[in-house]
């Protein structure tokens, strides 16, 4: 009787453990399922958050860029008064205080052109230089000035510098008339660098390290990008797209179109070429108009897809990995309890001979 209890304990024994040992397996597994499933819904989720993050960041940056160009127009106009109030032809001091005072700023010096067009003084921070016959006469800005009240400023289009410059870039050149004596003789040219309009207000405000700022002209024209980009600057990117075929590219190239060309803020989720690594990439892009006087442009930020997915879903495979090791010390905590749990019942079940013999 003893012997027959000892074996239905036996067998009860061992289809427990195989049981536990069975439900653990399938509860890593279906834990598994619905964690990466969730933590799928969470990351996108996160994604989709940070998107809007980065719209309201890049609205920032178009905000202080604005801000900026209007504290640059103002002191523009009190150097013109200063240089029309002095009988002194010697300019040179006055232009290089001015720009000493804006040196950790976008600005990269000024110029003074008399009547004619000619330069007359320049002041750099960035080590640029101009021959002693540079003439401005046939830019756009000085048939401006000639015409302009005294108190006037213009803010140029984007365009290549005149003077030597260290690197491509395109400058934003903000021009006020200089009068002397109720006379118009000559203006002042502050020139402005886009590559570090884009570094100093956009770049700060990137979420990733592969994040790309860009100060893009409605015709598509790159006009400034990051500096380890500089061989961007210039590229028109629609006849860029137009050049790429691949999956989506005309829906891209579409979808691009407008959003440059647009007056309001937005966000894009897009396949875009990308101009570095040579291939369709998905790209988060959040873009902002900046308008100031005439001019419009549009500054954006895109993220990789993947470097946001990447940084977020590694969330994933450490929930996984943390929850498959709880559950696996468990396991074999009670793997270790059964084995020590049988080996006591066959030392203090198991019937002796004369209990069986009985």
């Amino acid at each position: 009787m003893n012997s027959l209890l000892y074996k239905i304990k036996k067998n009860f024994s061992n289809r427990a453990a195989g049981s536990f040992i069975l439900f653990n397996v399938v509860l890593v597994i279906v834990f598994v399922f619905f964690y990466n499933s969730g933590v799928n819904k969470i990351v996108s989720k996160s994604i989709e958050q940070l998107h809007n993050r980065q719209e309201l960041a890049v609205s920032s940056g178009a905000k202080s860029i604005r801000l900026f160009l209007d504290m640059a127009k103002n002191s523009l106009l009190l150097l013109s008064q200063n240089l029309s109030a002095t009988n002194s032809r010697d300019f040179q001091d006055a232009l290089n205080d001015f720009a000493q005072d804006w040196s950790q700023t976008p600005v990269k010096g000024v110029v003074l052109f008399d009547k004619s067009g000619k330069l007359v003084s320049i002041a750099s921070n960035a080590g640029s230089t101009a021959s002693e016959n540079t003439d401005f006469s046939d830019r756009e800005y000085f048939g401006w000035a000639k015409a302009a009240s005294e108190g006037d400023t213009y803010l140029g289009k984007p365009i290549v510098p005149r003077v030597n410059s260290p690197e491509p870039e395109y400058i934003l050149p903000f021009v006020t008339p200089v009068y002397r004596n109720g006379e118009f003789d000559g203006g002042l040219i502050m020139a402005i660098s886009l590559n570090k309009l884009i570094s100093t207000y956009m770049e700060p405000l990137k979420f990733t390290p592969k994040s790309i700022s860009y100060f893009i002209h409605p015709d598509g024209t790159i006009l400034a990008g990051p500096l380890e980009r500089i061989e961007l600057v210039g590229v028109n990117y629609f006849e860029y797209l137009k050049k790429k075929s691949y999956e989506g590219s005309q829906f891209a190239y579409e979808q691009f179109a407008k959003a440059v060309r647009s007056e309001k803020s937005g966000k894009l989720d897009l396949i875009l070429f990308s101009l570095d690594e040579q291939k369709p990439i998905r790209y988060l892009i959040s873009y902002s108009p900046l308008t100031f006087g005439d001019q419009h442009w549009i500054i954006s930020l895109a993220t990789p897809y993947d470097s946001l997915y990447t940084d977020l879903g590694s969330l994933r495979e450490t929930g996984i990995m943390m929850f498959s090791a709880i559950v696996f010390f468990i396991l074999t905590l009670s793997i270790i309890g059964i084995l020590l749990s049988k080996s006591n019942q066959n030392q203090g079940s198991t019937p002796s001979a004369n209990q069986q013999n009985t």
